[in-house]
């Protein structure tokens, strides 16, 4: 929020990217045996079980965002968060097309999921790539998103595994 505040994006919830045709994402990182990690998951978008399981790969609201993301990953200090050193920026590269093959398969298994055995038997370690997980305040929450699991943000940020 910060990021899109300093560069003058309104904060919305559609399933569009949010600024001028692109998406902006920013995550924590930690430095880890030298190298710099991913400490979480991003969330790209929220998922709808009644579009998304009748909705191609290359029609859908998460490929409409990740085909244009940006994700800053910004150094994790700790929970006060005395300062946020911004460390790497990159796009998600849709030019990788395997990566790109393993991303439309984790959606296409997510759709096949719920189709089923329902969108509540939806889990983050369900796939490789993008994380089918909970997404709302407490624990018991029927929302899910689709998000971009550490290995997917490393990738995207460059950042050696």
């Amino acid at each position: 929020m910060v990021l899109e505040s300093l560069i003058s994006i309104d904060q919305n919830c559609r399933a569009a990217p949010n600024g001028l045709g692109w998406e902006l994402k920013t995550t924590s990182l930690r430095l880890r045996d030298d190298c710099w990690k991913p400490k979480e998951t991003v969330a790209i978008t929220m998922i709808n079980p009644t579009r998304d399981v009748g909705t191609p790969f290359e029609e859908s609201h998460l490929w409409k965002k990740l085909e244009r993301t940006i994700v800053c990953g910004r150094e994790w200090v700790n929970k006060e968060e005395p300062r946020s050193r911004l460390i790497q920026v990159n796009a998600f590269d849709v030019t990788d097309e395997e990566l790109l093959a393993k991303v439309k398969a984790d959606y296409e298994l997510i759709q096949h999921t719920i189709k089923l055995k329902g969108f509540d038997n939806l889990s983050r370690s369900l796939c490789e790539f993008i994380e089918p997980g909970t997404k709302g305040t407490g624990h018991g929450s029927k929302t899910r998103a689709y998000y971009a699991s550490r290995k997917l943000v490393g990738m995207i940020l460059g950042l050696a595994s």
